[in-house]
């Protein structure tokens, strides 16, 4: 893999949480293809499955509104990026990534998820962008 084809897909990493924790909405859709595919797995439940960007994007969004309404903020970040150039235009990757949430009464942020993200990188006309991301989270399923 050429370096500087590495080089932007780690900054594609980096954006890709500070653009969701910042709300740059835009920016965070901006880095996928129009038809990524996204899934969310818990520890105890199969994958659920999100095709395409304003369908992905929308549900990543609502969540973050429902965060920010009850005063949460979110942080993630992705660490120690693995990646395994497949073609000139596909490189597949993992990340290990914290999830940390801070409420505005609270002295210190507190860890509240942990895990393995699997994302597929593309390149296009624009550059590189994200067409699989798929989340495995280290804990069960806190939803009721």
């Amino acid at each position: 893999m050429k370096l500087e084809d590495r080089f932007e897909i780690q900054e594609l990493i980096a954006k890709l949480a500070y653009t969701h924790d910042t709300m740059d909405l835009e920016g965070y859709r901006d880095l996928y293809t129009e038809d990524v595919l996204r899934s969310n797995k818990w520890k105890d439940t199969e994958p659920e499955y999100r095709e395409g960007r304003e369908r992905s994007v929308g549900a990543t969004v609502n969540r973050l509104r429902m965060l920010r309404e009850q005063g949460i903020m979110d942080r993630h970040y992705y660490l120690n990026p693995i990646l395994e150039q497949v073609s000139d235009d596909e490189v597949k990757g993992v990340v290990s990534f914290l999830i940390v949430q801070q409420q505005d009464e609270d002295a210190h942020p507190s860890l509240v998820n942990s895990g393995l993200a699997d994302l597929v990188f593309r390149r296009t006309e624009k550059g590189w962008k994200i067409s699989q991301f798929h989340i495995k989270f280290d804990i069960p399923d806190p939803r009721p």
